[in-house]
């Protein structure tokens, strides 16, 4: 996953940093703290997916000016979805084995 890989690190906290408009080493911490890990629990994956999915929506229904039900009822399902296949099929971070390191 590109998100994942060291090489893109640094890329991916300068596009955290100015997508989310929040300072370098606030997109850093974000980065560090939420990114390496996977948890594996179905319902934080879910939970998480809707609210992503939620809060997306509703800056494009800010942007819409109304229509929130229309526009937040799908973003909140597509959030619930992909939060419960990355739970239930996303792999886990491939770690080198020692042998391999050498």
């Amino acid at each position: 996953m590109w998100l994942q890989d060291p090489a893109n690190r640094a890329e991916a906290i300068a596009l955290l940093a100015e997508q989310t408009r929040i300072s370098v080493d606030d997109a850093t911490i974000c980065y560090e703290e939420y990114v390496p890990r996977k948890v594996h629990s179905l319902a934080l994956g879910i939970v998480f997916g809707l609210s992503v999915g939620l809060v997306l929506a509703f800056i494009i229904a800010q942007l819409q000016h109304g229509y929130y039900f229309q526009i937040m009822l799908p973003g909140g399902m597509v959030g619930l979805i992909v939060g419960y296949a990355t739970q239930k099929y996303g792999r886990s971070p491939q770690l080198p084995n020692a042998a391999s390191v050498r």
